[in-house]
């Protein structure tokens, strides 16, 4: 628990004269009155300091994180081993920066900045790398708007994008005018016809995921085909760590790939800041005036890394640095160990399997006896951590389950979740 200080009146009078402002409810001027609280909270009486860490340590104590727990959770973050020279480095990052808190304008940062670019430029297969964004709805804000700048206003998803994407999109094609259609899935994956199904002159872009939200991997090249021959350009939503072993978004000739940089050596602390990339290859030329080389030679895109997600760009460059052609490795850990995983829990009479596609690190399960909401409390008894259930977002698809099985997992964790999750009571 951070500690924390209030600021005196006096100082709380400073700060007003500073921004010319009489008393405090003048900040909040452009709140519609009937917006407004009435009446103060309802809240209990002060705590001293002491009194309220020890409540907030309660609280916190309550919290199972990936370092306590086996973690089966996926779903767009992953819990892969973070090796312990990327959390070495990053926490000397001063000796990069120089004291100096300016990313643009210094040469340490942009190096790492500059070496970063070229590995995931490697990955993707793709010459410009752009790492500015905070997340994938931000780059996909990016991408809709230059997609549409041309004048066409409809946006195809695949249904099988993750629902959370897809909500960013909605949100970002409203506030551009577009209109956002969904191309259907069968077996977890979109067929020709279902996607030549919602094409139209009007399609500026089509948005896919490789592997996709259930973990499948899909016919990228398919998509690009129909999206090109359509007059629209297509939008590969990837994984860093599945394209070392799987084709390239700039073998199936995507105008865009966007990924999250989270699995380079970063973690699952929930709510810390992170980066997306968004790539793109020369040859198309498609991106001009978004990803961009700036004179120095070593930024890409109209607006630079900040401070805020630097250290997750630095994590990633040193984790890509480490691990070198290993990440092959890597890669090819997680889609066995998945595999492994999804034979034991189809094995027993517990769980089906749900989709007859191949499927890279994550896979979704039919449990048969039990609620997944309840054998995923139980699994926290054991001190574990499954996967979301899919009905909320996928309600056709039953009392479905979605897991994710990283390199990190060994033999017993395995077998033990899967005695324990195949368990009837």
């Amino acid at each position: 628990m951070n500690r924390f200080i209030t600021n005196t009146d006096q100082q709380q009078r400073e700060m007003l004269d500073a921004l010319g402002l009489k008393k405090q409810d003048e900040l909040f001027c452009d709140v519609p009155v009937e917006a407004r609280i009435k009446e103060p909270f309802t809240l209990p009486e002060a705590l001293s300091e002491y009194d309220l860490k020890k409540v907030m340590q309660n609280l916190a104590g309550r919290n199972i994180s990936a370092s306590d727990a086996v973690c089966f959770l996926g779903a767009g973050m992953y819990d892969h081993f973070v090796p312990s020279i990327v959390n070495r480095l990053t926490a000397n990052i001063g000796t990069v920066m120089n004291g100096d808190g300016n990313v643009a304008a210094n040469n340490g940062a942009l190096q790492v900045i500059h070496e970063c670019q070229k590995y995931i430029s490697n990955l993707c297969g793709m010459e410009n790398v752009d790492l500015s964004y905070a997340s994938i709805a931000d780059a996909l804000d990016v991408v809709v708007g230059d997609a549409v700048a041309e004048g066409k206003k409809r946006v195809v998803v695949l249904r099988s994008v993750n629902p959370e994407y897809k909500k960013a999109l909605k949100f970002i094609c409203d506030a551009c005018g577009a209109e956002l259609c969904q191309a259907e899935c069968s077996d977890g994956t979109t067929s020709k016809d279902e996607l030549a199904k919602v094409l139209d002159g009007d399609t500026a872009l089509v948005v896919a995921q490789n592997p996709n939200y259930f973990g499948i991997i899909e016919d990228m090249t398919l998509y690009s085909s129909l999206a090109h021959e359509s007059g629209a350009r297509l939008a590969a939503v990837v994984d860093p760590i599945s394209m070392a072993i799987l084709k390239t978004p700039g073998e199936y000739y995507a105008d865009y790939a966007l990924g999250s940089g989270q699995p380079l050596g970063g973690t699952l602390s929930f709510g810390t800041p992170g980066f997306a990339f968004m790539a793109s290859d020369a040859r198309k030329e498609v991106l001009e005036g978004i990803v961009t080389k700036c004179d120095d030679g070593y930024c890409m895109g109209k607006k630079c890394v900040c401070k805020t997600n630097f250290v997750s760009v630095y994590a990633a460059a040193v984790y890509l640095a480490f691990m070198g052609d290993g990440i092959a490795q890597v890669a090819k850990t997680c889609y066995s160990n998945a595999y492994y995983t999804y034979e034991k829990l189809t094995a027993s009479s517990a769980f089906k399997a749900v989709f007859n596609k191949p499927f890279f690190r994550e896979f979704a399960v039919k449990a048969t006896k039990k609620n997944v909401n309840d054998i995923n409390n139980r699994m926290l008894d054991y001190g574990m951590i499954g996967g979301p259930a899919l009905k909320n977002e996928y309600p056709e698809y039953g009392n479905a389950w979605l897991v994710a099985v990283t390199e990190k997992r060994s033999a017993d964790e395995v077998e033990l979740f899967v005695k324990e999750a195949s368990r009837s009571i």
